[in-house]
This record gives C-alpha cells, structure tokens and sequence, in this order.
C-alpha cells in the first residue's frame, strides 16, 4: 500500500514538532489536537497488533511463576486470587448499583445515609428513628 502523499511543508512542521518533543523543548499537551489524536490512534493500533501476544506470555508467565509454589502455598495464592477479584467485581457491582438508585451521588453530592450497601444506618444518639411506638397516651407529659 503506498504512503498518503502531504506536502512538504506539513511533512517538515511534523519533523520540527518531533525532533521538539524528543528534546523536551515542547510538551506533547503542546501539540495540535489533531496531532495528538494521531498518537493515541497509533498506540492503540499496535496495542491491538500485539494484544495477543502479550495475553499468551502473561498466561506463561503466570503457570511459570505459580510452579514455584507447593500445592498449600498454590491454593492459597488461587484463593486469595479469587477472593481479590470477588471483592472487586462486588464493589463494581454496588458501585453500579449506588449510582443507579443515588444519581446525587454521582455528580458530587453527599451519599445518601440509606446506601444499598450499607442498609438503613442506625439513628444518632438522641433522634428518634421511628423504630420505637410512641408512648401511650396517659405517660406522655404536657409541654
């Protein structure tokens, strides 16, 4: 496939920028937008071209690493492997959750003290809750 042809110009002010930002003479948050979205459309390019490879050798490495182990010492490390990635996808879960039925939570505003993840938080010392029937009628007192 033949190269996209651009003039001169261009081709020159794209090697001034490089060679710019090689030396840290500019930062690459400097750069035109459109020159910095070049970028992260190649790096995600060659990310995906190589997206397979790095999946196969982290899964080698992986076996390598957990042959090292004794069997106790392996299921320990599988257990607390699994118990860090329940406990990440259960945060996830009610993270997901919280922000469906507590939209204010999510644009910064305070977290509603009735969470789903908590439950109902206990009444402050001395503000009645409701939990309790009123007193009957002939022990309250006169204000």
């Amino acid at each position: 496939m033949a190269r996209v042809p651009i003039s001169k110009e261009a081709n020159e002010t794209l090697e001034l920028w490089l060679t710019q930002l090689q030396e840290g003479q500019i930062r690459f948050a400097d750069l035109p937008l459109s020159v910095s979205a070049w970028y992260f459309a190649g790096l995600a390019d060659g990310r995906a071209s190589r997206q397979l490879e790095v999946d196969r050798l982290e899964r080698e490495a992986n076996i390598l690493w957990m042959r090292a182990f004794a069997p106790k010492e392996r299921h320990a490390e599988y257990q607390r492997r699994l118990d860090e990635h329940f406990r990440l996808d259960e945060q996830a879960f009610f993270d997901a959750l919280e922000a469906q039925h507590n939209p204010a939570h999510t644009i910064g505003q305070p977290q509603n003290v009735n969470s789903i993840r908590a439950g109902q938080q206990p009444a402050e010392t001395g503000v009645n809750d409701g939990s309790s029937a009123a007193p009957e009628r002939s022990k309250r007192t006169a204000a």
